[in-house]
């Protein structure tokens, strides 16, 4: 839906030009790649499953990094990324923040709430 538009220009990953969906009913584990980075800071326990996410490509560029990511079928799929970007900064997301694609177990993870509060203060604030 964003692919080749602005928004997807300033956003840390590309968007796909075909179905994006990846559903996982069996689950997909998130892997911690950057613990040092301020959106995770205070998350003393990994981040549980999911039950879907949309692919995405990261960007190559040194503004953009993933600090979590999903494994399926030998690919690499960003969870969230973020990106300092002109006079602010983007993050993308690639799953949902509730029931559907959020596993219960996600739903009920500890650190749940405190990573979503991550997510806005790194928006906001600006280094």
């Amino acid at each position: 839906m964003f692919h080749g538009t602005p928004i997807e220009d300033c956003l840390p990953v590309q968007i796909q030009y075909t179905p994006d969906g990846l559903e996982a009913p069996e689950g997909l584990d998130p892997v911690t790649l950057n613990t040092d980075h301020p959106v995770l800071a205070g998350l003393t326990t990994a981040m549980p499953y999911v039950l879907g996410m949309n692919r995405v490509i990261q960007r190559t560029d040194p503004s953009s990094q993933t600090l979590v990511a999903c494994n399926h079928r030998q690919a690499q799929f960003p969870l969230l990324s973020v990106r300092e970007y002109g006079a602010g900064r983007t993050l993308a997301w690639m799953t949902d923040i509730g029931p559907h694609w959020l596993s219960s177990d996600f739903m009920a993870w500890e650190g749940y709430d405190l990573l979503m509060v991550n997510m806005v203060r790194w928006l906001r604030s600006r280094s």
